[in-house]
């Protein structure tokens, strides 16, 4: 029986998603695994011991847990299928125990807790906190990847260490709870039966049954999704270089990041019409975007390679992925049916996001060095390929490649992304030039 304090909500279509990835896996627990966000928040003090440390961190963490309802959704299965509800908070003792640094207390968790936390059967966060062995404290946390996304790392990073600093001082932090994620969930419910989703609906259909000389430039997944990734880093100085050529080009940022991996793929394949997803974290109000959930999507760039100039290429690329985004609310699953077609004349691929591109925004939390967030490698993912920007100190750039390891060798992982940042130099050295001189 329903409860006022136990009101539920449907699975918003981004958990939906990660629900289809489990039962098409038949419950394989590398991809459970791969739903699981794994992340340690470093803190060292001199004036304090670690046990001191230890004790508000264990405060900061139980009040983010209470001012953030996300972390305390709960999952039961109903005669319409999975729901969701908001537990009342609890406090939490979290277990301690002395650890020599904190990749090694990250390991000790990913092997002691494969598989868990599992939204199906309990709390949605498992925390250990490792006593360093001078004054110095690590708060390692396993969240389920139903309530968290990369969103989510830098308000969570903020709120803990805003929560920390305050006990640490022997005060009371700011009792003030963030945005429910229940006015996301019935947002979407609103959304879902406007006049919108209908259109957004009708855009995506026309675009996948409109494509011409279409192709899967990578072929099938691969059956098992455990994964790898190699990593490059650009200077503070190229990064400047790039945000001039993108201004020059009329683009973003981060979209001319991912027109380069549209040239590399045309480089590497000679395919001409392809797809590369874009990763969306799905919050469109200000509410929303204070919002600690998983509320991403993904949509597809339909990119189409023309001979000719290269800034006019990325400004016309550019005007048509402005008109995805504003249809990109539209949930990736729901797009599932409008991608038949395609699969059928391609070899039955139904997974047109093959590549996934993503530039994540918590790279200050990560160049923290005073509460220093790190996140754990994931060994699993769905899509044969996953590209990743992030912002790191100095004005560094990041750039990782995720890969399936069954369907492709770090040599040639190693070569793609080597390719990738090649091109990358050579169209922000020379926007105005032709694709054909960047390829």
């Amino acid at each position: 029986m329903e409860t006022p304090a136990q009101k539920l909500y449907p699975l918003h279509p981004s958990q939906n998603t990660l629900h289809i990835s489990e039962l098409a896996a038949g419950g394989s627990l590398a991809v459970r695994e791969s739903n699981i966000i794994g992340f340690t928040l470093t803190v060292r003090e001199e004036t304090h011991s670690s046990e001191a440390i230890a004790d508000a961190l264990e405060k900061a963490m139980n009040h983010f847990v209470r001012t953030n309802d996300t972390l305390r959704l709960r999952f039961v299965h109903s005669a319409t299928g999975w729901k969701q509800y908001i537990a009342p908070w609890e406090y939490t003792v979290i277990d301690r125990m002395a650890v020599t640094d904190e990749k090694t207390f990250a390991a000790y968790m990913n092997k002691t807790y494969v598989g868990r936390p599992y939204w199906k059967k309990e709390c949605v966060w498992i925390g250990r906190i490792g006593l360093l062995p001078k004054n110095g404290a690590v708060l390692a946390l396993r969240v389920s990847h139903f309530v968290f996304d990369g969103y989510s790392f830098s308000l969570a990073h903020r709120r803990i260490r805003e929560a920390y600093s305050a006990y640490l001082r022997g005060e009371e932090p700011a009792d003030k709870p963030a945005p429910s994620i229940a006015a996301c969930l019935e947002g979407y419910t609103a959304y879902a039966a406007s006049a919108q989703f209908k259109a957004d609906s009708a855009y995506w259909k026309k675009a996948y049954t409109t494509l011409k000389k279409y192709s899967f430039p990578a072929g099938f997944p691969a059956l098992r999704t455990e994964s790898a990734a190699v990593s490059r880093s650009i200077t503070a100085e190229q990064r400047a270089d790039i945000a001039a050529a993108a201004s020059a080009c009329g683009a973003s940022i981060p979209f001319f990041f991912e027109a380069a991996v549209a040239l590399t793929v045309h480089k590497l394949t000679g395919k001409v019409c392809f797809n590369l997803s874009t990763l969306s974290h799905g919050r469109l109000k200000y509410t929303e975007k204070q919002t600690i959930g998983n509320l991403m999507n993904t949509f597809p760039m339909f990119f189409r390679i023309e001979d000719g100039n290269l800034a006019d290429w990325i400004g016309k690329s550019y005007m048509i992925y402005l008109e995805n985004v504003g249809h990109g609310r539209f949930p990736a699953v729901r797009q599932i049916p409008y991608s038949w077609k395609e699969a059928f004349l391609h070899g039955m691929n139904f997974n047109h996001s093959w590549f996934l591109f993503s530039s994540m925004d918590f790279g200050k939390a990560k160049a923290d060095t005073n509460f220093h967030l790190e996140t754990n490698a994931r060994e699993a993912q769905p899509y044969q390929m996953y590209g990743a920007l992030l912002d790191v100190s100095d004005g560094k750039v990041e750039i990782s490649l995720s890969y399936q390891k069954h369907k492709y060798k770090k040599e040639q992982a190693d070569r793609f992304i080597d390719a990738y940042l090649d091109i990358l130099l050579r169209m922000a050295s020379n926007p105005n030039g032709t694709i054909r001189d960047m390829i």
